[in-house]
């Protein structure tokens, strides 16, 4: 059955809320704004997220939730999430997901009210199915979880996703950089899409060698543990001055290294809406993805090769998305990005949004 809107939004929840959460970090960015509105709406409820380990930081780091629960691993890991949720005696949940399997926990957990959005044969498994209304500027995917999760505040600006850097990440993030250097122009590289979403690494040596040479700032390379070997790549390309700091942060630590970044470069990744989520300029590379869709609502230069019908989903090396990334030259991010910058100049001398 699909329930109404007025159904589970007029009338206090009776219990405890759960978020599902999707599994990228960019996703779950977009997500925030909705997560934070549900909570502005609902100040007393428990509200907990169940998300992978790849995001748990993420929330972790987040004012909504009360608390995160990791998805658990291994075979038998939906009935364990079944099992953990049905003790959490939650009224509504909302399955942000579009898979099948992401709407389980909720089910076999007997959560009376699911929310989420079409799937396969998940029509019969949530009790209001939401539907996306993409149009103009509504077409970027935070609104997608705004219909879902806050749909009072659909139409409303979305607010800015906020999320709180320990202190500890703060001083190891200086340390890592050393004191009295910068400032410091970041350059994200990676995507954990793969290549498909990765603009050519000598491309972003490129870039940081012209912006520091030109004395915009030094260059810091950041990425994951996965990526240290490319983040080293455009790192050494770049000079002797420039650093790579991949591999050697935790999630929170690698914020706070982004935070105090004048400017990033990034492919369409979880990066490029990090560093945009900590009020960071930012300039984004989309090859087949649509800034349109998945760009961040915020300050910045989306930059996509002419003529290329933006995408949602692409292969991981899919031909087609690495011939856009590699139609969009140098010269045309070092603009973007010198442009941003002095744009930005009075705006970052004047102190700028930080968690």
């Amino acid at each position: 059955m699909i329930g109404s809107p007025e159904s589970v939004f007029n009338r206090p929840p009776r219990g405890g809320l759960l978020i599902c959460s999707v599994n990228w970090v960019g996703d779950t960015i977009m997500a925030l704004p909705a997560a934070q509105q549900l909570r502005a709406r609902f100040p007393d409820m428990r509200i907990v997220v169940l998300a992978r380990p790849t995001v748990t930081p993420l929330w972790s780091m987040s004012p909504v939730p009360d608390a995160v629960w990791p998805y658990p691993k291994g075979g038998t890991a939906i009935w364990q999430a079944a099992r953990t949720v049905h003790a959490g005696h939650f009224s509504t949940a909302y399955v942000l997901p579009h898979s099948l399997r992401s709407a389980l926990p909720a089910v076999l957990g007997r959560v009376p009210e699911r929310i989420g959005t079409p799937g396969p044969l998940r029509r019969a498994l949530m009790t209001r199915v939401v539907h996306p209304r993409p149009s103009g500027l509504r077409s970027n995917q935070t609104y997608e979880y705004l219909d879902l999760m806050a749909p009072w505040a659909a139409d409303a600006p979305p607010p800015r996703p906020l999320l709180h850097l320990p202190g500890s990440a703060r001083e190891d993030a200086k340390r890592l950089l050393g004191d009295g250097a910068g400032p410091w122009i970041g350059l994200i590289p990676g995507a954990a899409r793969g290549p498909a979403k990765r603009w050519p690494a000598p491309r972003f040596a490129a870039v940081g060698r012209r912006l520091a040479a030109d004395g915009f700032g030094r260059v810091v390379v950041l990425g994951t543990a996965a990526e240290a070997a490319l983040c080293a790549e455009v790192a050494d390309a770049c000079g002797p001055s420039a650093i790579s700091t991949a591999g050697r942060t935790d999630f929170p630590t690698w914020a706070a290294l982004l935070s105090l970044c004048r400017l990033a470069i990034a492919n369409d990744s979880g990066g490029m809406h990090l560093a945009a989520a900590l009020g960071v300029p930012v300039v984004g590379i989309f090859g087949a993805t649509d800034p349109s869709r998945t760009a961040p609502l915020s300050r910045g230069r989306w930059l996509q090769a002419p003529g290329v019908a933006g995408r949602r989903d692409i292969a991981r090396d899919d031909r087609r998305a690495r011939a856009a990334l590699e139609a969009i030259s140098v010269d045309e991010v070092y603009g973007a990005a010198r442009d941003l910058l002095a744009e930005s100049e009075d705006w970052w001398s004047s102190g700028r949004p930080c968690s």
